[in-house]
Formats: structure tokens, sequence, C-alpha cells
């Protein structure tokens, strides 16, 4: 230590202010070790620099053994004025044998060993076993950047414990003096050292700084390892091993005997929760590969292979637990078997654990397969209805659900083949193969089967679909009505499916205030974009030219300025633009843009222009989540910008998609009729009456032109044309097709009675016992009400604290997200460890504290007892 801060301390010492009533300062300088005794003496005879500027009169006393009579005798009858420093080569606590006991008694005392001063500036207690550790870590607490960071990190250390976590920490890359930190860092620092061209540096450091031993006895006492403390593969096995040991049945781990430590399970448990937690990106993918390397070295995939679901489903150690329960859920799914229970099961259970994101694209596949396969054991009698209103109906109220079911399928897919891993490959593939078959082969071609069955006669004649609503009539029956209590305007998305405009209702029931009623109706033959956006606007009569040139009463309508001419004969005031053209407004223009309009119609292509080139036609689910995306904003700014409270969104027309283009030998052929087609597409054809259709399906089109015939494929078919082949097609007489979304917004203004607020699902206990008898314990949760509506889903993070708020816990997430009506299909069970090394008190309250996840405000808390038999502590054998 150097002599001028020695000198420092002791100068301040002696010029601060006396105590009331004291006359003088004598300060006891203890040295136990002797390490100042040279330097006090050669201080004694010199005089002790800065005296001028002290008080009073300092004189300078060593105290030597056996001559403490005339000390004594100096400083209480001699010397009575002066300030004394008494240099004493022994402990302060010791008063056993000492003459000078009474002065110490009220003597300041000044410690300026290496040990003392240490101690000072870590701000640490003054013990024998802290001075022991020092003299045993001397070498960490040589730097002083070293010290200073252990003030900081461990204040008022009191143990060697705490000394040496503090020490640890800050070898492992400076974390969190905390048990479960040191451990992570450890692995993962072993682990990073393997990749590295300087293994075993972690070691080496542990030796040079004097911590290895009590270093290896702390990870055993941890974890339970004994092993080098260099030796990435073993440490790292030996932990994930032991956390797994904590999640399965024994038998599981069965053959293992000896690489893992059960009793230390608990521990390492929560401390890999902690890690995959609060980890970022590039940790949790490190993790991840140690996982598969141990998964690998171990051979867990056979292992886990053997296991039944129920043993592995609630184990979130290894990502594989994943794969193989993927694996072989979607294996039996494609093979036919009925896993409907099992995918429900798995898929509610590992969404709230922690490997889940790494392959949520799979979990979503198959959990879209496992409603595939519901639909269809639920409706295998469905289609053998006898009118064409009870299939609309069908399809309206129910059936549309199997279109979203495989839309989910399909972009959960190719998630999976873009971002996905390579083990789960092959067998999603023909999970693929065998949805495109369930949907192709058995829904479309049956539904769409029975729907043109009943419909048929009433095409050929030229007659209106029995029962069916036309969007014909949409202005007169939807729109005159809505304009009539105010501002009204129409969104037409350019392609939205009916099923995809379902998406888009329970969307702006829980984002926007106000009420949405969902109706159908059914699109013009051929369900094309000329002739569908003409059948919505006002007219007497359409009429049909060649090349598809529609016109409206006369007028022609294909682009938005001639539209907003059609618009304008019946309300002169109503406007038209182009989606894209009002985004792209100032919200003064827009607002400026409406003034006076009664009806404004905006125009709006998101699906229809991803579909219609084969090159992106794969792109097409995407475009429906992004039109969902759009049309929401554009409500927004329909009530914001254009004051409009009542909305209405519709679409031209619907479209067929199937993930696999459709091969040549699956296509049908124009035959005769192709030379003489007035216009045709993969999906339809218009030719002269005279051309007559063979096999093909015949609709009359007299209302577009005199002798005017459509031509239709039956089922999901499409016309044989030169070019490539693409998913998307629209065109033809299918429900996808034909049936139109019409969706009434009645927006409400904020404050308004009837305006109801949407809120998140919230989760609560079910169960009653609220007694906590087990470290690892798990708690069945239930979720209030279903997701719909105004209703939301939410993800909540749930821990366990003590009355003051300390996290007791691991914390772990749960899912609101359940549409299910039945509050039993609502419930859940999340699993929860205690933390190691704490105390747990029955006589004291716990709480479970229940925070939306990215929010730390608590949304509820739950009182509990924790009543453990024993509550093993680390012992640390130091």
């Amino acid at each position: 230590m150097l002599a001028e801060e020695v000198l420092g301390q002791l100068t301040a010492l002696l010029g601060a202010p006396l105590d009331a009533g004291a006359r003088r300062r004598i300060v006891m300088w203890y040295d136990a070790e002797g390490e100042f005794s040279e330097d006090f003496s050669l201080l004694a005879s010199d005089g002790l620099p800065g005296v001028d500027g002290l008080p009073r009169r300092v004189r300078l006393l060593k105290a030597i053994e056996g001559d403490m009579f005339s000390v004594k005798r100096l400083l209480c009858r001699e010397d009575q004025e002066s300030d004394f420093v008494v240099y004493r080569q022994r402990s302060s606590g010791c008063s056993e044998g000492d003459w000078l006991a009474d002065i110490a008694l009220y003597a300041d005392v000044f410690q300026a060993d290496s040990a003392s001063l240490l101690l000072g500036s870590l701000g640490a207690e003054d013990t024998t076993e802290m001075r022991r550790a020092l003299r045993d870590y001397r070498p960490f607490f040589g730097a002083k950047d070293r010290v200073a960071w252990i003030s900081q990190a461990v204040p008022g250390a009191s143990t060697r414990k705490a000394l040496l976590c503090g020490a640890l920490a800050y070898v492992l890359g400076r974390v969190a003096p905390e048990p479960e930190a040191i451990v992570q860092a450890w692995v993962l620092a072993l682990d990073r050292e393997r990749e590295s061209e300087k293994p075993g540096q972690l070691e080496s450091a542990l030796e040079r700084f004097g911590i290895a031993d009590d270093a290896a006895a702390y990870l055993e006492a941890l974890t339970g390892y004994a092993g080098s403390l260099s030796d990435a593969d073993a440490l790292a096995s030996h932990f994930l091993l032991s956390a797994l040991a904590a999640t399965v049945p024994a038998d599981v781990m069965a053959g293992l005997e000896g690489r893992f430590s059960s009793a230390h399970g608990r521990f390492c448990l929560s401390a890999l929760h902690g890690w995959m937690d609060q980890a970022g990106k590039e940790d949790r993918e490190d993790l991840a590969a140690l996982c598969e390397r141990v998964a690998d070295a171990r051979d867990l995939a056979a292992r886990f292979g053997r296991a039944s679901i129920d043993s592995l489903m609630q184990s979130d150690v290894f990502p594989l637990v994943d794969e193989v329960l993927l694996g072989d859920l979607m294996d039996s799914v494609a093979a036919g078997a009925d896993r409907r229970a099992d995918i429900r099961a798995v898929v509610d259970a590992r969404k709230n654990l922690s490997w889940y994101d790494r392959v949520a694209c799979y979990y979503d596949a198959l959990d879209a397969a496992g409603a595939m396969d519901d639909f269809r054991r639920s409706h295998g009698d469905a289609f053998h209805l006898t009118s064409p209103e009870q299939v609309w109906r069908s399809y309206v109220d129910d059936w549309w659900r199997m279109d979203a079911f495989y839309r989910r399928f399909c972009t959960a897919f190719r998630s999976c083949s873009r971002d996905g891993g390579e083990r789960l490959g092959e067998v999603s593939e023909a999970l693929a193969e065998a949805m495109d078959n369930l949907y192709e082969n058995w829904f479309l071609s049956e539904a769409n089967g029975c729907w043109m069955r009943t419909a048929e006669d009433s095409w050929a004649r030229g007659e209106q679909t029995p029962g069916v609503p036309l969007l014909r009539s949409f202005y007169d029956e939807v729109v005159e009505p809505e304009a009539a209590g105010g501002r009204c305007v129409v969104l037409i998305s350019d392609g939205l499916r009916y099923e995809v405009a379902r998406d888009l209702s329970e969307r702006l029931e829980r984002e926007t205030r106000g009420s949405v009623a969902v109706q159908a109706s059914q699109a013009p033959f051929p369900s094309v974009t000329a002739l569908g956006m003409a059948a919505l606007l006002p007219h007497r009569a359409l009429s049909l030219g060649e090349k598809m040139e529609v016109r409206v009463d006369g007028l022609p309508a294909a682009d938005t300025a001639q539209r907003e001419a059609a618009l304008q004969v019946r309300r002169p005031t109503a406007r038209a633009v182009r989606s894209v053209d009002l985004v792209s407004m100032r919200r003064a223009d827009r607002k400026e843009f409406a003034r006076g309009a009664e009806v404004i119609y905006v125009y709006h292509n998101r699906i229809d222009a991803a579909g219609e080139t084969a090159s992106t036609s794969h792109d097409v689910f995407r475009a429906c989540q992004d039109a969902v995306d759009d049309l929401v904003d554009l409500v927004r700014m329909a009530g914001n910008d254009l004051s409009a409270s009542r909305i209405v969104v519709t679409a031209d027309h619907g479209f067929l998609y199937t993930r696999r283009p459709l091969q040549e030998h699956e296509r049908v052929s124009l035959g005769e009729a192709s030379e003489d087609a007035l216009c045709a597409g993969e999906r339809y054809a218009v030719v002269r009456e005279s051309c007559g259709g063979g096999t093909l399906m015949t609709l009359s089109l007299a209302e577009l032109g005199e002798g005017l015939v459509g031509l239709a494929p039956r089922g999901f078919a499409r016309f044989r044309r030169p070019g490539p082949a693409g998913c998307y097609a629209h065109g033809g007489a299918s429900l996808q097709e034909l049936c139109v979304p019409v969706l009434r917004v009645r927006l409400k203004r904020a404050g308004s009675k009837s305006a109801e607020e949407a809120r998140y699902a919230s989760l609560q206990v079910v169960q009653t016992e609220r007694r906590i008898t087990s470290a690892i314990f798990s708690l069945r949760l239930g979720q209030s009400e279903p997701v719909q509506g105004r209703v939301k889903p939410c993800v909540y993070d749930l821990v366990l604290v003590d009355a003051d708020g300390n996290e007791v816990s691991d914390v772990r997430a749960a899912a609101a997200d359940r549409t299910s009506v039945d509050a039993g299909e609502r419930e859940m069970t999340v699993r929860f460890t205690l933390r190691e090394g704490l105390s747990y008190s029955a006589s004291e309250p716990y709480y479970l504290v229940a925070c939306r996840k990215g929010d730390p405000a608590p949304v509820w808390r739950e009182e509990f007892r924790v009543e453990m038999a024993f509550a093993p502590t680390i012992d640390f054998g130091f």
C-alpha cells in the first residue's frame, strides 16, 4: 500500500472534529502482522507530515510489549493535552491481557495493514473469515479495477462465499454475482472456449487468481459436477442432463446414471430457465447448439423416441423434445391416424415452454392439420345437401373454416420450409402432401360438387341462385341504406375471400371502437375483377363486350375515374380513390378530399396483385395477412380522417388456392369452344350460345349480353392454357370464388356510452389448493373467456415472489389465446421451480404474480403458502 495513502487517511482522522466533551484524540493504530512497524518507527523519528494544519500537537508512540506501564503513564498522567497515535502490533478485537484496554474503549481505531485497507475499499466486514479469504485470493485483489468492481457488485460482503461469487462473476465476464448466473456463464464460456484456438483459458485464470480450488468446490455444490474445470462437454452434459432429470420420470433417465445429479436437478433447471428467459438471440442460439451436441453425444433422440408423450410434454430442457413430439405426431397424422387429442394437448403444453419459438411454425402447421382433420371427421356426411341455399348457408356459417385452416397450414408450412430446421423437413413434407390431398380431393371436390349440383340448373336457365343474395344488389341494398345515416366509406379489396374477411372482422372487433356485422353475397360469373367491380356500382344493367369490357348502364367502369363517374350518376357528391393514393395524401388533404361526399369508394389491391402472376402466386396467403393489416388501417383512417362512422368492406370476387400447382393431366380442355370464346381464363370462358360446352358446366349470361353463355370446369379444375401454372385462380363458379364478404362496420367515438373497449383475455388460478409442497410444482390456470370479439389474446409472465417482492421461482409464460367456448378447454397447467439456496417459511405468505409480457406492472397476485417437509439449501463446504 502506498505510504501517501496511509498518511492521507491518518491525517484525515486526526483532523476530524472531536466528539462532544472531548479535549483531544488518541488513535490506536493496529497492525497485527507488523507490516508497518519499520515505517512507523521512521515516521516517529522524522515527524508526521502536515501537522501544521492539525488543531493540536500530535505525538507518535510505539507501544511495545514489556513497556506498557510507561506508555499508559504518558497517556494518562504526563501528557493529557497532545493528540497521540499509538502503534500496536496486535489485533483490534483482542483485549485479554491488554494494559491499554480501557483507553482503547474511547480511542479511535486506525488499521493500515493491507487487509484492512482492502476491506475498507471493498466496504466489507472485518472478520477472521474475510481476512483469510483475502489472503487466499490475494492475486485476484491485486488490481484496483477488480477491487472497484467487487465493491459495486458485492457491497457489504461478509462471507468468503460472497467474495468468491464476486471474483467468479468478474472472471466469467462481469455477470451478476448470483449462483445461477455464474453457472450459466461458466457453461457458456467453456463452450465458446472449445471453438477457440486457446482452450483452458478459464481454468488458467482461476488458478492465476488463486480461486480455482474454491471455484471447483462451489461448482460441485451447485450442480454436483466434480470433473475438470475446463472440460466443456462434460460440464455441459452434466448440467443439462441434471436439469432434464427434474422434468421427466426416472425411467426416461435409466442408463444415464453417473452422468447427472438428481439432487441438483432443481438448481440446474432453474439456472437453465433463467438463461433461456434472459439470453439474447446469439446466446440462445449458442445454447441450442450446445443442447444439440449433448443430445447427439448421449443419443437422446432414440431415448426420447421410446418415451411416451406424457413423459416428455412438460420437459423444455432440450429442443430435441419438440422435434421428437412433432415428428411423431406429423408422421402419424400424415398416415391417417386420429391424433387430434394428442395434438391439442401437446400444442397447448408446448406453447408456454422455452424452446417453442424455434419450432412455432411446425406447431402452427400441426395445429392447423389437426383442425383440418377434425373438420373432416366431423363433416363426413356434410356434402349431401339438396338445395343451393342450404349449401350457401352451410359455407357462410361453417364450411369456410376449412379454407381458413388450409390457409393457416400453408402459411405455417411455408415458414417451416424457409425458417425451420432440417430434422423435421421430410416428415413435414409428408404431412403437407396429406393436407393437400385432404383439401383438394375431399373438401374442394366434395363441397363444390355439392354446390354446383344444386345450383347448376338455375344457372343454366339464367336464374338467380335460390335463396342467395347477389353482389349485383350491393349498392341498392347495402350502400344506400348506410349512406342514409351519414357518410359511408366502401372499402373494396380485390380478391378478398370470405374466410379472410372473417379474420378481418375479428381484428376490427378487437382493434376499433365499433361493431362488425358479417354477411356474404354471390359474385357474378365469371368471377373476375372487371365484372365484380362493375357489379358493386349503382346500375340497372351490366353488359359484357369482347375482352371482358364491362359497361354499367352503358358507361365504362374499367378504372377509378370511370367508376367515380358511374357513382356520381346516382350520388353526385360521391368520390372514388385508390387506397395507395389515399394513404399517400397528407391528413389535411384526405379531409379535403372527403368534404361533402356522401359515399366514398376506396379500391384496394393486395391479394389479387400477388396472385395474378405465377411467380408470386405462392405469396397469396402472405398477401391475405397484409391485406387484413391494410384494411384495419384503412378503417381507422376512414373514421379519423374521412369522418365516417359507417364503413363497408367488400370485394369483387374470391379465389381458389392450392399449394401445389395443378399438373397438366389435371387440367381440362375447352375443346372446340376455345376457338370462338369471347374471353377465357383458367376458370372460365364466355362463348356464344351456339358453341356448347360438352361436359363443362354451362351458365346462361343473357343478362350480360344476348346469346352469351359461360363455361366453367367442375370442382376446382382449370382449363388447359399456355404458360406456367400458378397456385392461384379465380373466375370460376366455386364457393371460394363466388362467396364475397360484406362487412358492415359501425365506428363509435371515444367516450360514447355504446363504445366498448377491447380487452385482453385474462387468466386466473382455478385450483382451490393454495399450498405448495414441492420444489417443482404445477398450478392449474383458466382463461376466463374465449378470445373472440373484443377479447384479445395475451401472453402472461408468471412468477412466485415473497412478501418483499423477491422472486423465489423461475418465470414461466402462459398464453391466454384459446377460442373455445368450453371453459374446460381453456384450462392449462404451468410448471414452476423454486429457487435453490433460499429458506421457505410455512408461516410467511408468498404470491403468484402475473404480468403481461413486456410490461412489468402486475395484473394480479394470488397468495400461496410454501409448506415443504424440508427445504434443502446449498452447502458450499467452506
